[in-house]
């Protein structure tokens, strides 16, 4: 991804991965006209549904985001990486992904983006990746614990105190509520 935003020459710039898609073929339009209309914009970011790998009408769990406030971090929220369009000048301004994370590195710099640089962020409350399960991050209980150790970590590192048995308690309550929005 690093090497991506090096050899970008957009202005905005957004990661779908492999094994993701868009809705449907508005997306990119729905998000550069959200640039076009607020200039002084910096990022959108939008809801997400994970699907089955091998069917992909079949919605295995809803990932709802909501606006940013200060704090959400903390609390282990992000917003789904897919679904974030960031322009290129703030990659430039405040960095690429941070190598020493390999489960994190997009959360981390979200976070670096949202908390520390309080960048202009909007949220458009509507799904617009869909993601098939199973990817390296949510294949295994091991890789989601690994993860969120690593969001410890990136919390420390950039400052951000954080209680550790709300941390999870609020990811537990998030992620449960999300198989039930489906």
């Amino acid at each position: 991804m690093n090497k991506g935003i090096k050899l970008s020459r957009g202005d905005i710039i957004g990661f779908l991965n492999s094994d993701d898609f868009y809705v449907n073929s508005d997306v990119i339009l729905k998000v550069a006209k959200k640039f076009e209309k607020d200039p002084s914009l910096d990022v959108c970011y939008a809801d997400l549904i994970y699907v089955d790998k091998n069917n992909t009408s079949k919605i295995i769990r809803y990932f709802k985001s909501r606006k940013f406030k200060k704090g959400l971090f903390s609390k282990g929220w992000c917003p789904p990486h897919p679904t974030f369009f960031v322009r290129q000048s703030i990659y430039k301004k405040y960095g690429i992904f941070d190598l020493n994370y390999h489960f994190a590195s997009d959360v981390d710099l979200m976070m670096r983006f949202l908390e520390i640089h309080k960048i202009k962020s909007i949220y458009i409350s509507e799904v617009l990746v869909k993601m098939r399960i199973g990817g390296a991050t949510n294949k295994s209980f091991k890789n989601i614990w690994l993860q969120n150790k690593e969001i410890l970590n990136s919390l420390n590192k950039n400052g951000l105190s954080v209680n550790i048995i709300s941390f999870f308690i609020y990811k537990i309550i998030s992620r449960f509520l999300q198989f039930f929005l489906k």
